[in-house]
């Protein structure tokens, strides 16, 4: 009598499509609520800002304050939308003190973040959270880049679509930068020449992906100002790299299928990202997210 009569509340529960909170006792034939959305994903990626904070927080060079702060907003975003899906937050563990650390360590420490695992996690989490994650691997590749550990892109790839739809952007900033490099003294022309070089290997490695779904280029390209004195220089560089980490972060809309599309993506996202910070751009551990 008592079999029968679990059974027959088991179908009702089920037809119902009511599903025990995580925790309950088990019923027979009714789900019980798995591990929140990106559990996992979330745990790691605030494992990693954590000792990538405290790392930063201790090492030397002129990036080291900016990026620990930088990590300390993320490090705080990540708690939040990790109680507000109902994901218990360990509490962070003292990190033993890397006294002297230099910039290139912190730049190693940074790159090896960028890891398989890491790419994977963000190509397979929600959509809610997806741009998050691969926006932390932009920043992170970054922070690399301008300390001198540059990640090695060799053997990315990017599809046709995404990439033609990147070109505009690109081919603008690339415009742009050849204005300022020209409008600049030679002695005081490292960073617009560093644009220069960085925008033309992108713009190369977009028309070649795109191939036939490339957007035909513009002659000229309209500049939000006119870079006639070092300010409006600086303010115009900044514009232009806005644009491209923009249009970077927009593509997770519609997100990378694989991880080497999102690799590929990410290339141009920190690149993009550490020109502006050589610009004067403040460090975020979101590039081109609001919020």
């Amino acid at each position: 009598m008592l079999a029968a009569f679990s059974l027959a509340a088991a179908a009702s529960l089920t037809g119902c499509d009511i599903r025990l909170e995580k925790g309950s006792p088990r019923l027979p034939g009714v789900a019980t609520q798995g591990p929140p959305a990106d559990q996992t994903a979330l745990l790691r990626a605030l494992n990693t800002v954590r000792s990538l904070q405290a790392a930063a927080t201790d090492a030397d060079g002129p990036w080291a304050a900016k990026l620990a702060a930088a990590y300390g907003v993320a490090s705080n975003r990540l708690t939040q939308v990790m109680s507000t899906d109902g994901i218990t937050v360990p509490t962070a563990s003292a990190t033993p003190a890397r006294t002297g650390l230099t910039a290139a360590r912190l730049g190693g420490l940074q790159r090896a973040t960028l890891s398989p695992t890491a790419y994977g996690d963000a190509v397979h989490a929600t959509s809610a959270n997806a741009a998050m994650l691969a926006a932390l691997l932009a920043f992170g590749a970054a922070g690399a880049t301008v300390q001198g550990a540059a990640p090695d892109w060799t053997g990315e790839t990017l599809s046709a679509p995404m990439s033609a739809a990147l070109l505009p952007s690109v081919r603008a900033a690339l415009y742009g930068m050849e204005v300022i490099a020209a409008r600049t003294a030679v002695r005081a022309r490292s960073r617009a020449a560093a644009g220069v070089i960085t925008m033309t290997a992108a713009r190369s490695r977009l028309e070649l992906a795109a191939g036939a779904k490339a957007p035909a280029a513009r002659l000229v390209y309209p500049l939000s100002v006119q870079p006639a004195t070092d300010a409006a220089r600086t303010t115009l560089a900044s514009d232009l790299l806005a644009d491209v980490v923009t249009a970077c972060a927009s593509q997770l809309a519609s997100a990378p299928g694989t991880s080497a599309d999102l690799r590929a993506l990410v290339h141009l996202w920190s690149d993009a990202t550490a020109l502006g910070w050589r610009w004067g751009v403040v460090p975020t551990p979101f590039p081109g997210l609001l919020g």
